[in-house]
């Protein structure tokens, strides 16, 4: 099996010879035999027959993995209702904007002028915790009251409503007939001023 180096001895007998081997590896091998008696006289080898060992190591298919389960649709989360009246003033405890309750909304006050020109104390104010804040809805800026007279950077002043619009008024006569005085006028920042509506031209 190795080319004639090594050779297996078998039994003969009146019918012939037979050899139970052990396969070799894959690939193509030549077979020979040669008969010897018991003078020790030995033939010349057969020119043998070729054969060709396939033993490929056997592949197992892997099975088609399950098709993942689609994941649940999230709840949509539902508004938690506060659990202050309207009118309510709350704050953190970390920070000092304080803030009304206004129709299920915290709608902070943006000076402490804005907050005494409501009418608010401090004393009135409660502390939230962060996860009540969390849950809440943030409103806009509280302005000043209805009836108070406004400006900006701008010469025109403007007459708060009571939905917490602005309407312009277009002249003194105006002015006056709404019972409104010149020193009373309250300057705005800007940033503060664009919180309140146009609701066009007061009467």
């Amino acid at each position: 099996l190795d080319g004639g180096n090594t050779w297996m001895p078998t039994t003969l007998t009146s019918t012939g010879w037979q050899y139970a081997w052990t396969v070799p590896a894959s690939g193509t091998i030549t077979i020979q035999s040669r008969a010897s008696d018991w003078l020790g006289k030995v033939e010349t080898p057969s020119a043998g027959i070729t054969v060709t060992v396939a033993s490929a190591t056997p592949t197992t298919t892997p099975a088609t993995p399950a098709t993942p389960a689609t994941p649940a649709t999230p709840a949509t989360p539902t508004a938690t209702a506060l659990p202050w009246a309207n009118g309510t003033l709350v704050k953190t405890g970390s920070s000092s904007t304080v803030y009304m309750v206004v129709n299920g909304a915290l709608r902070p006050f943006t000076s402490a002028a804005v907050f005494h020109a409501n009418g608010k104390k401090f004393t009135d104010i409660q502390t939230a915790t962060a996860d009540q804040f969390a849950a809440a809805t943030i409103g806009r800026p509280v302005g000043y009251p209805a009836g108070t007279a406004i400006k900006g950077s701008g010469a025109t002043v403007y007459l708060v409503t009571a939905d917490g619009g602005k309407q312009g008024i277009p002249s003194m006569a105006v002015f006056n007939k709404l019972g409104l005085k010149i020193s009373n006028i309250i300057q705005v920042n800007d940033g503060d001023f664009a919180n309140y509506a146009d609701e066009g031209v007061a009467q």
